[in-house]
């Protein structure tokens, strides 16, 4: 396990969040298409990855997925709609909620006006951005979630 820190860092360079005007230009078909996904940006997911259970209790609490029941480590995956790996959290015990690692990984920060974002577990209901720069906060909204406030960098 000690060189796998040395092949993430070697390797983040192949995660890249690429502008706008890139998303549009390379849209697939399907997505361009669609009355739904036309402005898609990314598409995001959550996932879990089992873990050996900790010996301390503190980090067994952390870890343990009651989705899962399970001790795992949680992050946050961004895909573009050609399918390139965009954006990928830092790691987070199993406990945390999706919404919590979305709001905290900095990944909304990210976000433009108008973009779109599919997330799996919403079965690709989507999270439309709507950024309200009087109050530097990006607005949430999406059929299956109460909406979401979450403060900008201003």
């Amino acid at each position: 396990m000690q060189g796998l820190p040395v092949i993430a860092k070697a390797l983040r360079f192949l995660i890249v969040w690429p502008g706008k005007d890139a998303i549009i230009r390379n849209m697939p078909k399907v997505f361009k298409h669609s009355r739904t996904y036309q402005k898609t940006r990314v598409i995001i997911d959550c996932s879990e990855v089992f873990i050996k259970r900790p010996s301390n209790l503190l980090a067994h609490n952390v870890t343990y997925s009651n989705y899962k029941h399970h001790n795992t480590i949680k992050f946050l995956v961004g895909i573009t709609p050609v399918g390139a790996i965009s954006f990928l959290s830092k790691c987070w015990g199993g406990r945390v909620s999706d919404k919590e690692l979305t709001i905290s990984s900095g990944f909304l920060d990210l976000l433009e006006y108008d973009d779109q974002v599919p997330n799996y577990k919403l079965r690709c209901e989507y999270l439309h951005v709507t950024v309200m720069t009087c109050v530097h906060a990006i607005v949430l909204e999406c059929d299956m979630m109460s909406s979401w406030i979450y403060p900008g960098n201003g």
